[in-house]
């Protein structure tokens, strides 16, 4: 059976990410920052599939030990990774540069370009141990080159998303690994 990790999963986009790959036969590792809201996203997909096929892990993108320790978590349980979804990042309140508070820039950054980076970092080397595998890192507004008012700093994280993984592909061009990226378009 085919597995999939994605961070950030615990709602949003990658809780409903990993309800449909279990709907289409996958194992499933989903991960977040908080084990509450892991449980209450297992308790959701457990009525798609057995438990058998999901793992819950608690993993903040921020550091590089806690990326390691879902992937080894993951591949532990189910053998293997073939696909790995850097979904895990965080929005900007709607609000102009000079009135965001240096805690929010930072947890912006940090989240989302790092968290890819670091991910990616991990994933790309495992894979290439496992000898296959397909990564994707997820855009956002931004990543195209549009711009927005009081969206400043989440746009440049995804402008960065977009860019780091476009030279991720290149770098992986010879390999036996898949990178590519996700455009959601518009979540309500």
């Amino acid at each position: 059976m085919k597995h999939v990790v994605i961070t950030g999963s615990s709602a949003g986009i990658g809780l409903g990410l990993a309800r449909e790959f279990l709907r289409s036969g996958f194992s499933v590792t989903i991960s977040g920052r908080k084990e509450e809201k892991l449980k209450t996203a297992k308790e959701l997909l457990k009525k798609d599939s057995s438990e058998e096929h999901i793992q819950t892990k608690i993993c903040d993108v921020k550091s590089i030990p806690d990326i390691k320790a879902l992937w080894d978590a993951a591949y532990e349980r189910f053998g293997r990774v073939d696909i790995w979804v850097n979904n895990a990042g965080i929005g900007q309140d709607y609000k102009f540069i000079t009135d965001l508070e240096e805690d929010e820039i930072n947890a912006i950054i940090d989240i989302n370009v790092k968290g890819v980076i670091f991910g990616s970092r991990i994933v790309t080397d495992q894979m290439e141990k496992q000898g296959f595998g397909a990564l994707y890192n997820m855009e956002g507004f931004g990543s195209d080159g549009r711009t927005m008012v009081k969206l400043g700093v989440y746009g440049t994280s995804k402008s960065a998303v977009s860019y780091f993984t476009k030279s991720l592909i290149k770098e992986t061009k010879n390999s036996k690994i898949i990178v590519g990226l996700i455009s959601p378009g518009m979540v309500i």
